[in-house]
């Protein structure tokens, strides 16, 4: 489905949900699986400007671990993703 505000091309950054501490969420690669939401922080990667995303997370087997936000999608997401 096209987003309306966008033309063809175009790319634009969203966050599609928006996370607390102590929210549950659903890790894509592998270890997989729910995680508890610690902290999100931006980290500047390089001499670019170019600034990612990056989550604490607690994951159930292998405890704390920062990675990159996509990685993560909502367990709503999750649920209904066709």
């Amino acid at each position: 489905m096209k987003h309306p505000d966008l033309q063809i091309g175009e790319w634009k950054e969203v966050q599609v949900f928006d996370c607390k501490t102590g929210d549950l969420i659903w890790m894509e690669c592998l270890p997989g699986g729910v995680c508890v939401f610690l902290r999100e922080y931006e980290r500047q990667e390089g001499m670019s400007r170019k600034v990612t995303k990056y989550y604490e997370v607690h994951h159930p087997v292998e405890g704390k671990m920062i990675m990159p936000d996509y990685y993560f999608i909502s367990l709503y997401e999750r649920a209904y993703a066709k």
